[in-house]
């Protein structure tokens, strides 16, 4: 009869070359919830962190921005990083399916807000707009169009045939 082989150590070794594989996945793991979540960021209209002056306030959600503006004018500066962007592509600043409303604040009757947008402090990067804009004034609790809102940036601004 064949002799059969009998190795003491051998689940001491597949132990040992399988700990490498748990370290990593434990790696993966911690790495993965330390990230920021993909639906936190999905869930703003404007693809940009704003510096929002002082009578100017943002409220987010389900691919909405609410911006109140409650001074007669202000400037908004947006910046957006676009790392993942092939050079000289526009940045999608405001993606379809989303909407940024402008509104007033109960101290004004109208306003003119200008949002100034850099991507990656390039100044050759262009955004795109391809959501829906609304300004909106309330009176008297009547809400219609009006205000001012303009967007600038040195790159340059697309307008996408699904804008608004």
């Amino acid at each position: 009869m064949g002799k059969i082989a009998f190795d003491p150590f051998a689940a001491e070794r597949r132990r040992m070359k399988s700990m490498p594989r748990t370290m990593s996945s434990a790696l993966v793991l911690a790495t993965l919830l330390t990230m920021p979540m993909r639906e936190t960021l999905a869930a703003n209209a404007f693809m940009g962190t704003p510096a929002l002056p002082s009578g100017v306030s943002l409220s987010s959600g389900n691919n909405n921005d609410v911006i109140t503006i409650d001074t007669p004018t202000a400037v908004i500066d947006w910046t957006a990083a676009s790392a993942s962007l092939p050079g000289g592509a526009a940045y999608d600043f405001l993606p379809a399916g989303n909407t940024g409303v402008f509104q007033n604040g109960s101290s004004v009757d109208d306003f003119t807000v200008l949002n100034r947008v850099m991507v990656d402090n390039d100044p050759t990067r262009s955004i795109a707009l391809n959501g829906t804009v609304r300004s909106e004034i309330t009176q008297g609790g009547v809400t219609s169009r009006g205000g001012n809102v303009w967007f600038y940036s040195p790159g340059g601004i697309l307008v996408g045939s699904s804008a608004v």
